[in-house]
């Protein structure tokens, strides 16, 4: 049976079994929103990333790059030359024909188009899941990525499925 790109990437077909605290909003200066639990731990602008949440044993994180890149590029093709950059990834695992987001989804949230990967990652201590999300607005790229250790789906799955669903361009 084939598991949709969106149960892949948001890893909503696991089930939920650590709540999370409360939902907060965050509203960045580079140009999104995007809400987080209350009780994970939040970073900005360091080392490149606008924006990252890590969950309180460091198992799961969101993390917003926000990149000007001055001329209109496809999502596409920035994530694949990103993906050459990405060392100890495996190949994308959602089919090709399901890595481009339903309109409504990137209408959602406020981008002109989008592109998606998932890929393991096993050259780490704990095997780890990872979603990538492109979407651009204009000539501006918004980089969602979402990592998960494969033995943490079923604690933090939802909750990552759910601050990447809650993101929205705000520019």
């Amino acid at each position: 049976m084939k598991k949709s790109a969106m149960s892949i990437l948001l890893f909503l077909s696991v089930p939920f079994l650590l709540l999370a605290g409360p939902m907060v909003l965050h509203r960045n200066v580079a140009g999104f929103s995007i809400s987080h639990p209350s009780d994970w731990t939040v970073t900005e602008n360091e080392g490149g990333v606008n924006f990252d949440v890590s969950s309180a044993d460091s198992t799961a994180k969101v993390q917003v790059i926000v990149k000007e890149l001055g001329e209109v590029v496809s999502p596409q093709t920035f994530l694949e030359a990103m993906q050459e950059s990405m060392e100890g990834a495996g190949p994308n695992l959602i089919p090709e024909a399901q890595r481009t987001p339903p309109a409504a989804q990137i209408q959602a949230a406020n981008g002109d188009s989008g592109y998606m990967g998932a890929f393991r990652y096993t050259g780490t201590a704990v095997p780890v899941i990872q979603g990538v999300s492109v979407i651009m607005k204009g000539t501006v790229c918004f980089v969602l990525i979402q990592t998960i250790a494969e033995t943490q789906k079923a604690v933090h799955g939802r909750v990552v499925g759910d601050i990447a669903k809650s993101f929205k361009i705000t520019r």
